[in-house]
């Protein structure tokens, strides 16, 4: 008897820390409202990377395309497609939106890093803006970021999404994404965002040298957040921010078999500890 009462007790225990470091992470990391800025308006560029989206990427090109934010150059890195998402990217060409083609894969970088290096360095935005084509924007999403950004003076921002669809297990399993990271986040570990993240251009190329010293680590965003400090800050989706990610169950599967395995030392026992976790 006095072990299920010790059980239980640790379990509400548990509960009552897990809900309250949540509470914390939404209150820290809410905004109401960023002010637009109205003088001097910085270019922000968009980079997309792309891989085989020929599912997502138009929807998401449509969505960048409707901002109402002035200064707008769209970049979008095809990484080798075997479908026509090449095709799809040069049909917006029209729209103003940059094709670049994936170059070979260089030794020691992962091909999303890459990709990250190859369209900072085409760049030519005051800030650089890097989303995931299943991430989906408001027309004032933008020029929400670049006031929130310019008003706190910060140099970097990433953004963890919301979901506006129907309720399934996909929705649920995107939202867990980021959950252990917003329970965990710390002032020494905050939490990032991989779907939406955006970073002033000088401070990721002169001062960060770009991505090279991060190029084998699967979530570049995480340790550039953790290197800025209090220069950086976490926010999660609301109305006033409009993000969203609507990412399919098996895309949800591959891109977690993607950045926990690495995470997890290469070991088939330590990512089943770690899938475990997750279940948990």
């Amino acid at each position: 008897m006095l072990i299920f009462i010790a059980l239980a007790t640790l379990l509400t225990a548990v509960i009552v820390w897990v809900s309250y470091r949540l509470w914390q992470a939404f209150k820290r990391y809410t905004i109401d409202q960023g002010k637009s800025p109205q003088k001097s308006l910085p270019s922000v560029t968009v980079c997309i990377p792309a891989r085989n989206e020929m599912h997502a990427l138009a929807g998401c090109l449509e969505r960048v395309l409707a901002s109402d934010y002035g200064k707008l150059e769209i970049i979008v890195f095809d990484d080798s497609s075997a479908d026509d998402t090449s095709i799809l990217i040069k049909s917006f060409a029209h729209a103003g939106v940059r094709f670049i083609p994936g170059p070979p894969l260089p030794g020691g970088w992962l091909g999303k890093n890459h990709a990250f290096e190859v369209m900072a360095d085409e760049a030519s935005g005051s800030y650089i803006l890097f989303m995931e084509v299943d991430t989906f924007i408001k027309p004032t999403t933008i020029s929400q970021l670049v006031g929130y950004m310019t008003e706190k003076s910060f140099d970097m921002i990433s953004v963890i999404p919301g979901r506006n669809d129907a309720w399934r297990l996909s929705v649920l399993f995107g939202h867990l994404r980021y959950f252990w990271q917003l329970v965990l986040s710390s002032a020494k570990h905050p939490a990032a965002a991989s779907s939406l993240w955006m970073i002033r251009r000088s401070v990721l190329m002169d001062k960060i040298k770009g991505f090279e010293v991060f190029k084998a680590n699967v979530e570049p965003e995480s340790q550039i957040a953790e290197f800025l400090g209090n220069s950086y800050q976490c926010l999660v989706d609301n109305d006033t921010l409009g993000v969203t990610y609507e990412k399919k169950w098996l895309s949800q599967v591959e891109t977690s078999r993607r950045l926990l395995y690495p995470l997890f030392g290469h070991t088939p026992l330590k990512a089943l500890l770690g899938l475990l976790l997750l279940i948990l």
